[in-house]
């Protein structure tokens, strides 16, 4: 470091390596007995935090610039009931110093409200795919809410007896019982039939079209009621 421009407000220092002069605003000082590899370590989580505390700055600016007008404020009820909480009736306080007090206090917290507000306003958009480049321009980092699940630890599961249990099934099951096993291939053998025989008849050499409608309208009818009775059997 060679020298300070107060009027600049910035360092003059010379880079060994280089010989180059120039003006900083800030400097990474390592000291004499320091280690290089902490020095960098130390410099790059600093820039790390600087990064974070100024997304931070940018994010707090986005939410303030929201009109406030375009949310809502602390109800008359909210106010009163923070009073009430505040001030109990058997409390012997002098009105004319308590009021001061938590009038100030009040509108700390009403404004504290409205930041809240204006952030769901930004934290919404947020959610919309559309604007996440918006935000990437402005280097504001997007912030999407996550659902987390409490850890209660872990309950050891007892034993099994694996072939106790599958002897079990097998007992209880449909396939050990014949006359359920012969019903359930009749009824996967009619599904398939069924896939061949639909409510409305396309087939066009049967059709014969072109033809009248009144004709289709008899061909198809008989159809329908030859497929449905064969369902029903």
């Amino acid at each position: 470091m060679l020298d300070y421009d107060f009027k600049e407000k910035k360092y003059k220092v010379k880079v060994c390596a280089t010989g180059q002069e120039k003006l900083v605003t800030r400097l990474s000082l390592l000291f004499f007995n320091e280690d290089p590899e902490k020095f960098k370590e130390r410099v790059n989580q600093c820039k790390l935090r600087q990064e974070i505390v100024e997304a931070e700055l940018r994010f707090t600016n986005l939410v303030d610039s929201v009109p406030t007008d375009s949310v809502s404020t602390l109800s008359k009820e909210r106010r009163f009931y923070f009073l009430h909480k505040s001030v109990r009736p058997s409390d012997k306080f002098d009105p004319a110093k308590i009021y001061p007090t938590f009038k100030n206090l009040l509108r700390v917290v009403e404004e504290e409200y409205i930041r809240q507000m204006k952030k769901c306003v930004i934290l919404k958009e947020m959610e919309d795919t559309a604007n996440q480049q918006k935000f990437q321009r402005m280097k504001i980092p997007i912030r999407l809410s996550k659902k987390t699940s409490p850890y209660f630890g872990v309950v050891r599961c007892p034993k099994y007896n694996f072939s106790y249990n599958y002897e079990e099934i097998q007992n209880q099951h449909f396939s050990s019982d014949d006359d359920l096993v012969a019903m359930t291939r009749i009824f996967i053998q009619k599904c398939i039939d069924f896939q061949d025989q639909r409510y409305l008849n396309t087939n066009k050499q049967m059709l014969k079209l072109p033809r009248e409608l009144k004709d289709l309208e008899k061909i198809q009818n008989s159809h329908h009621s030859a497929v449905s009775q064969n369902m029903m059997v």
